[in-house]
């Protein structure tokens, strides 16, 4: 994928840019467990698709 980096690139310039605006970690560290958390659910509800497409072509073989 060509954007599977761009989180990587990205992410640490928004904290730098959050961290000096606000003299703290604590905004940057809450937003980037906000998106891990969303990332987290994002990925089970894709897994739980893929597990319902597998059980019915598997029942209608």
């Amino acid at each position: 994928m060509p954007n599977s980096g761009v989180g990587q690139v990205v992410g640490p310039i928004v904290a730098g840019v959050i961290t000096a605006a606000t003299h703290s970690y604590n905004l940057s560290m809450l937003l980037s467990g906000l998106i891990l958390l969303a990332a987290v659910v994002l990925l089970w509800l894709a897994g739980s698709k893929t597990r319902e497409r597998e059980n019915r072509i598997d029942f209608e073989v």
